[in-house]
């Protein structure tokens, strides 16, 4: 029967009230026609207003035509985007695509999603009678925690409340939306290269290298990950270095990685690949290794001693977050 099959569905941060982009990967049995309307729909609680010009981004392969209509409809109360096929798409593609929405301001819990499709099949399909089966699926996109902070005025941090945080202050601690960077979380960076990778626990055989095109990204081997269900390893390359508290003494290296799913474990230690530059400093005086920002505590801590290989620091780590070089 013809039918999405696959729906990954994974967004970049918890943090209240703050821009959350959603990606979406949805793979499918049936070759889908131009024109038709996707939705995938249960994203319960977002702040974002109805709209009918929701930006879209994709990740198209090199040299292939854009999926997607580059704007979709939002509808707030069913918590649905609606995006358009710019092209028919055959059985063995798959529809992965973006957008940012306003994260709920308090408590909120995780959305389940369903994908659903009207007259999404081609004419000439020998099953064009049939209708797309819609799926369903649990996530942890939109679920969040209301932020309450240490200080009267909520916008302050620091040990004396001195301090005004761009972001979101936790308890004591100032907390950068995605893309935000510093101690007050004023410094903005733009994703310079992205990429991602679905690996299934069940059928892999070699690690798995989720990296972009100038090889920042990681190595999975077999058995990190565990259980039936497919996951997307995702990498984000930023234009900017991490800023530490002058306090830890750390020197930045490289420029902030992020990874996703948030907050995924493996069973056995996987190798991030990090971006590393060579002319900063001079590594005969510092000892360079892979950082991890531990959002608790609003510090970098060390990974096990990285080494440098074909231009990238190597580190162990057995869980993701936003990673970088540091000496």
């Amino acid at each position: 029967m013809p039918a999405f099959t696959t729906a990954l569905v994974s967004d970049e941060t918890g943090l209240p009230g703050v821009e959350n982009e959603v990606s979406v990967r949805l793979i499918f049995n049936a070759p889908l026609k131009k024109d038709a309307t996707i939705t995938v729909s249960g994203l319960l609680g977002a702040g974002t207003a109805d709209t009918d010009a929701l930006a879209i981004g994709l990740e198209t392969p090199s040299g292939a035509a854009a999926e997607l209509m580059p704007t979709a409809k939002w509808t707030q109360a069913t918590g649905a985007v609606e995006v358009t096929l710019a092209r028919d798409m055959t059985r063995d593609e798959q529809l992965k695509f973006h957008f940012a929405l306003t994260n709920p301001a308090s408590d909120n819990a995780a959305a389940t999603v369903t994908v659903s499709c009207a007259g999404c099949l081609k004419v000439d399909d020998a099953r064009s009678s049939l209708a797309m089966a819609s799926l369903t699926k649990a996530t942890n996109v939109l679920q969040t925690e209301a932020a309450v902070a240490t200080c009267t005025d909520n916008t302050k941090f620091g040990a004396l409340c001195e301090s005004t945080c761009a972001g979101v202050v936790v308890g004591s601690v100032c907390t950068c939306a995605p893309g935000f960077f510093g101690d007050d979380c004023s410094v903005q960076g733009a994703v310079l290269q992205r990429t991602s990778r679905v690996i299934d626990p069940a059928t892999q055989s070699a690690a798995t290298v989720v990296a972009t095109a100038d090889g920042q990204g990681v190595s999975v081997p077999v058995g990190a990950l565990t259980g039936a269900e497919l996951v997307e390893v995702a990498v984000k390359l930023y234009s900017v270095a991490p800023q530490p508290h002058a306090g830890q003494g750390l020197l930045p290296n490289g420029r902030a990685q992020t990874y996703a799913p948030r907050g995924l474990a493996f069973a056995q230690e996987v190798t991030l690949l990090l971006d590393y530059n060579a002319t900063t400093h001079d590594t005969a005086l510092y000892s360079v290794s892979g950082h991890w920002l531990n959002r608790t505590s609003g510090l970098w801590e060390a990974l096990a001693s990285g080494s440098v290989v074909n231009g990238l620091v190597r580190s162990p780590v057995r869980h993701f977050s936003m990673f970088a070089a540091m000496l």
